[in-house]
């Protein structure tokens, strides 16, 4: 009876891993590579944002700097829209310290050049960067309608082209980050990138002006499993010893 009771408590551990992790994505490339998702005609699609919170953990390769990390993702009404890079120079997890300081850009579906963020200029820092957020984007609250944009990080001082451009008109927006409106299309980059490492960008719904909660913090997917199994088995043994 207790070898079925812990095998049950294990499968529903690896069941709830699978539900777990099913909420990251890995980007495509993986941390070994580039230029496989370097550009609006390669992005690497999250999905339809909802209650759900869209999430990707990524790598600017160390042996391309200059890697630009392109996600689509789609807005089926029009919503106040959240995107926020963390762990970039601190990643959470084996590497201490990843050492990229990274840029972040959105684009609409005609590659306009929307909004972008170098740093967070939340006070006090966003939660899934603390404490090592200096050099963490940050975009929000964002109004977005209906349609598909696109979601680019790159090393800071890669920029995009758009940037750089006459007659745009820049502001500031309610949380964190720069609004842009004007861009002609164009969702090139001008690459000078230096820094290299991991990141996760999060992509969430906004209410009032407000982010939804702190990012939440990848684990190792033995973590996951081991956390509820270990659960069970000591349930189980409780239940022997009352026996």
């Amino acid at each position: 009876m207790k070898k079925r009771i812990i095998a049950a408590g294990l499968c529903l551990g690896i069941l709830a891993a699978a539900q777990t992790a099913a909420a990251y994505v890995l980007d495509l490339e993986g941390a070994g590579s580039s230029g496989g998702n370097d550009s609006v005609l390669t992005s690497q699609h999250l999905g339809t944002l909802g209650a759900d919170a869209l999430t990707v953990q990524g790598w600017v390769d160390a042996n391309n700097v200059d890697d630009v990390d392109f996600y689509s993702f789609a807005v089926a009404s029009p919503a106040s829209v959240v995107l926020d890079v963390d762990y970039a120079d601190g990643i959470a997890g084996t590497e201490p310290d990843s050492g990229l300081d990274a840029f972040l850009a959105v684009f609409n579906s005609n590659e306009q050049l929307i909004a972008y963020s170098e740093d967070s200029d939340l006070n006090p820092l966003d939660p899934g960067s603390f404490p090592f957020g200096d050099f963490d984007p940050f975009i929000g609250s964002l109004n977005l309608a209906a349609g598909t944009y696109y979601a680019a990080v790159v090393s800071f001082s890669s920029v995009p082209n758009a940037y750089y451009q006459q007659n745009i008109i820049e502001s500031a927006l309610s949380l964190s980050g720069t609004l842009v409106e004007g861009a002609s299309p164009d969702s090139t980059f001008d690459l000078w990138g230096d820094t290299s490492g991991q990141y996760q960008l999060q992509i969430r719904l906004g209410i009032d002006d407000q982010p939804i909660g702190p990012a939440p913090v990848p684990l190792p997917s033995a973590a996951l499993l081991f956390g509820p199994g270990l659960a069970a088995l000591l349930a189980a043994r409780r239940r022997n010893d009352r026996n």
